[in-house]
Order: C-alpha cells, then sequence, then structure tokens
C-alpha cells in the first residue's frame, strides 16, 4: 500500500519465526533507510516488536513528526515506558545526505514536516529512556580507516551508568559522508561487519566493556605469539576455506576468534 504498516509486519515476522521454534534475542542492523526503519522500530520495542539491541549507520532519530504510519508500532521517537534498547550508532559528520546536526533532508523531498534530531539529540534522546547518564565519556583519537586512506580519525561517546547490561555508544566519523568508504574500521575493527558483531557478543554478556574502537578488548594473539595464529594446514573458517590460519594472522585482532566446523578456534 502507500503507507504501510512496517511496524505491525515485522512485529508478524518475529511472531511466526517464534512460533517455529526460534529462541534468543532480537537484534536490528540497519544503514541509512534500513537504520531510520531500525529506530523506528526500536522505539516501538516491547511484547510485540521485542527488540534487543541495533546497530545504526548514518541516520539517527526523527524530531518530528511523532509518527510515521497507522497503527500503534509506527512512533518516531522511543515510548514512554518502553523497555531500554541497547544502541551502536555510527555516523560522518560531512554527510550531507543526512546531515549530522540534522535538520532537514533531501530523501523527504519537499515535505518540511519531516525533520531530523541531530546526531547527539538523538543519543541523549535514548540515554533518558534507557536510563543511561547524560554525560558521556568523549574519547578523541580512535583510528577511522578505509581501504585507501588509513589516516581518519573518529570521536567516541560512551553513555554509562545505564541498567545492567545495557549499552549506548556513538561514533562520530570526522570527514566521513554518508559512505564510510572501502574496508571502513575503527582502530582496526571492519564496522561491516565485525564491530557489529563484537557490539552484539557485548550486549548477550551483559558488558559494557570491549568491542573496538575505544573499548578494552581482550588481546587476541598475534603470528608468532605462543598461542598461535602461525599457518596449520589442517585448519580453516568455517564459512570459506580459504579463510586459513595464515589469512587470519594478517587480522589477528579480528580474525583469532574465529573458528573451524569443528569449533577450533584459530588462536588454538
Amino acid at each position: 500500500t502507500d503507507d504501510p504498516d512496517e511496524g505491525a509486519f515485522i512485529a508478524s515476522i518475529i511472531t511466526e519465526v517464534k512460533a517455529l521454534g526460534a529462541i534468543g534475542n532480537v537484534y536490528l542492523i540497519g544503514n541509512s533507510n534500513g537504520a531510520a526503519l531500525s529506530m523506528r522500530l526500536a522505539s516501538n520495542a516491547g511484547d510485540q516488536l521485542p527488540i534487543k539491541g541495533m546497530v545504526t549507520k548514518v541516520t539517527q532519530l526523527l524530531a518530528s513528526p511523532s509518527r510515521s504510519g497507522p497503527g500503534e508500532l509506527n512512533d518516531n521517537q522511543p515510548r514512554a515506558g518502553g523497555p531500554p534498547v541497547s544502541i551502536l550508532n555510527i555516523m560522518g559528520i560531512s554527510d550531507m545526505v543526512i546531515p549530522y546536526n540534522g535538520g532537514g533532508s533531501s530523501v523527504f523531498g519537499d515535505d518540511v514536516d519531516f525533520q531530523l534530531m541531530s546526531a547527539l539529540e538523538s543519543m541523549m534522546t535514548w540515554s533518558s529512556h534507557n536510563g543511561c547518564s547524560k554525560s558521556p565519556e568523549i574519547i578523541d583519537g580512535i583510528v577511522y580507516s578505509t581501504i585507501s586512506d588509513s589516516n581518519g580519525q573518529a570521536t567516541l561517546y560512551k553513555y554509562g551508568g545505564c541498567p545492567e547490561g545495557v549499552i549506548l555508544e556513538h561514533y562520530a566519523l570526522l570527514g566521513a559522508g554518508h559512505s564510510f568508504g572501502r574496508g571502513a574500521a575503527l582502530d582496526e575493527v571492519e564496522i561491516d561487519y565485525d564491530l557489529a558483531y563484537k557490539f552484539i557478543t557485548r550486549v548477550e554478556a551483559g558488558s559494557g566493556g570491549g568491542g573496538g574502537g575505544g573499548g578494552s578488548p581482550t588481546p587476541a594473539p598475534s603470528v608468532g605469539s605462543t598461542r598461535g595464529c602461525a599457518d596449520d594446514p589442517d585448519w580453516n573458517g568455517k564459512f570459506n576455506e580459504a579463510h586459513t590460519c595464515e589469512y587470519v594472522g594478517k587480522k589477528p585482532i579480528q580474525r583469532c576468534q574465529w573458528e573451524n566446523t569443528n569449533g577450533v578456534l584459530a588462536s588454538d
């Protein structure tokens, strides 16, 4: 239809998948328009949309309108009394499509009713909703790199004081636009999708530490270390035979926790 009830549609998918026996938590990962939908779904989190956390890129919350469709699951800002949602949000300071500082956007055409919060206003809104501190720890000097440029910088905003198990973090990528560039990484952790995976792992563990880009991850072994990551001709990653220990050793921080089809870690 011209005005689909996306909240109810996604809720019905979750209900059906759970009825088929699926267990575990629900996470959202979205970029641009997909991140906008993720923001809306998380804003309506609850029994019908049991969203545990989300990873969103190049989009923040809408300041207006308050709703974007029919039905009860289409609020554009977090519902009062809704459950906390862990969030990793990543945005480019120089984004000309979805402005970091909010306001209107070309994606809305001439509809001035659609206005974006600034990135930090959006994070503050989530901080208030989640019951986190309104004064984030600001960490400068995060290395933002791509295949073509390894000298970029980013700033990490970490919101402490959240309920146990809830993580709220925002990265501002200096000089980045609506696309972060091929192989984009923060402190050598690729955004797609190593950083997202580490974030979800941290939420599942109920811990605010670790994860790359300003956290305190357990150091991974390097090639030639006592534990290994030296090449073993009998080991390869479970998803690709080309992912040998030699391949893992080129980026040990991200890859030494990969496993083969038998569940053996590369670091073992």
